[in-house]
């Protein structure tokens, strides 16, 4: 990968992995501090208000005035770009408030916290918060500057061993299989633009098609490969979970499950050749790659997978998807 260290430096983002704090009032006298939450890099500027779109085990869905999702979890393993960690008490406090159904509940950023105002414009409930900035791009740097030194056959040893796996776990269906969407797929898998028309394309509530071009970004940021142009045209094509996902892809702030992979992935490039036992493979990441794998996979009913494949893709592999004749 010629210049590969250089396209490193000028691809990786801009910000910290966990940055300083944003403003917020300190405890009253005498009160407890503020519970600590996350707020990821591109949530936007409070204060602002929003509808719970739903309520799922793990999110509670806004939509943003600016039409992206904004998502409110748990814990930094659910963290992303537009997403609020609020600390598993808060987070089940709201989810037992929402249990009843979302309609025409709004969630409130402010500045020290959140507040839940209900269907008749009264507040339900409100939570205070010491928020700090959480953001992917140091930790995927650290990721990527590992991998440098170690293009070449480890590289390609770890892809062989990734592309495997992969074929073993991939479920035979959505982009991955012989239906209408694969078909679909293989034929935009042949434009010039590839993969740019895959915003918006496919089955969930992010469409594979984001997943897909996130994963490919991923790559893309983590070896200085080329990656894909993200603009309006491609935003305005999607959901709003799907618009969520791509302006964090462009910026380079992952969702925490695919920094995880991309951490494991350059560990296992970067470790040292020789035998394969089962431990040598526990002390050289392979074991650490196979568990965010399985992360990845349990990622949504395809997200991860759709992720993945975009990641192969970018660096030359094909996946369990290719090319279907006859369409």
């Amino acid at each position: 990968m010629p210049a590969a260290r250089e396209a490193m430096r000028v691809n990786l983002g801009r910000c910290g992995a966990l940055g300083p704090r944003r403003p917020s009032l300190p405890p009253e006298a005498g009160g407890a501090a503020r519970p600590p939450a996350l707020l990821g890099s591109l949530v936007p500027a409070a204060p602002w208000a929003a509808p719970v779109i739903g309520a799922f085990p793990r999110a509670v869905a806004l939509l943003h005035p600016d039409g992206a999702l904004v998502s409110i979890v748990a814990d930094g393993r659910s963290m992303e770009a537009r997403a609020v960690a609020v600390g598993a008490r808060v987070f089940g406090e709201l989810a037992r408030a929402l249990g009843r159904g979302t309609t025409g509940f709004r969630v409130g950023l402010g500045g020290t916290g959140l507040e839940l105002v209900g269907p008749a414009g009264r507040p339900e409930a409100a939570w205070a918060l010491d928020f700090a900035v959480w953001d992917a791009s140091a930790r995927l740097r650290v990721a990527a500057e590992r991998l440098v030194g170690h293009v070449g056959a480890a590289l390609e040893r770890t892809l062989d061993a990734l592309e495997r796996a992969f074929v073993a776990r991939v479920p035979p269906e959505g982009i991955h299989g012989g239906g209408p969407f694969a078909r679909r797929f293989a034929v935009l898998a042949e434009a010039e633009d590839f993969p740019r028309k895959l915003a918006g394309f496919g089955p969930g509530t992010t469409p594979a098609g984001d997943d897909f071009i996130a994963g490919w970004q991923l790559a893309a940021r983590l070896s200085g490969l080329g990656g894909v142009t993200i603009g309006d045209a491609e935003l305005g094509r999607t959901t709003a979970a799907g618009r969520a996902l791509l302006l964090g892809a462009r910026e380079g702030c992952f969702p925490a499950y695919l920094l995880g992979f991309a951490e494991a992935f350059s560990a296992a490039v970067a470790a040292p050749a020789g035998p394969a036992t089962a431990a040598r493979n526990a002390s050289t990441g392979s074991a650490a790659l196979d568990a965010a794998m399985d992360e990845a996979f349990r990622h949504g009913a395809s997200s991860g997978a759709d992720a993945l494949l975009g990641f192969l893709r970018r660096f030359g592999r094909q996946g369990r998807v290719q090319p279907l004749s006859g369409t």
